[in-house]
């Protein structure tokens, strides 16, 4: 099953412009993606937050597909757990650059990327 399908019912749009978008989303507990990172104590790699955020890039800013061209900046400074409810917002930066901030209910920032599409 894809991510799309783990992903997309569980994601409300909060807000909308025409260069920023900001959506609340859980990170279900079934999400294959979890399964070994860490047994008994799940938290959300990297590279999930990553693929979430272009997915959200993708159908938000109605790209033809979620391929990124790079990965300008990348930083997790606090784990995001499934099941907890989480902020995504994104801003696009530049044509073809968005920035996403992945935030806790309390307002903190716990990841950052940077992404060219």
């Amino acid at each position: 099953m894809s991510l799309d399908n783990y992903i997309l019912h569980r994601i409300a749009e909060v807000e909308k412009g025409p260069d920023r978008v900001k959506f609340s989303l859980c990170i279900p507990n079934d999400l294959p993606h979890l399964q070994g990172h860490f047994p008994g104590q799940p938290i959300t790699p990297s590279i999930v937050l990553i693929e979430i955020s272009a997915l959200l890039i993708q159908k938000s800013f109605e790209l033809e597909s979620r391929e990124y061209k790079s990965l300008k900046k990348s930083r997790v400074s606090r784990m995001i757990l499934p099941e907890v409810e989480t902020i995504v917002e994104i801003s696009r930066s530049a044509e073809n650059t968005y920035q996403v901030l992945w935030l806790s209910q309390d307002d903190q920032q716990c990841a950052k990327f940077i992404i060219d599409f």
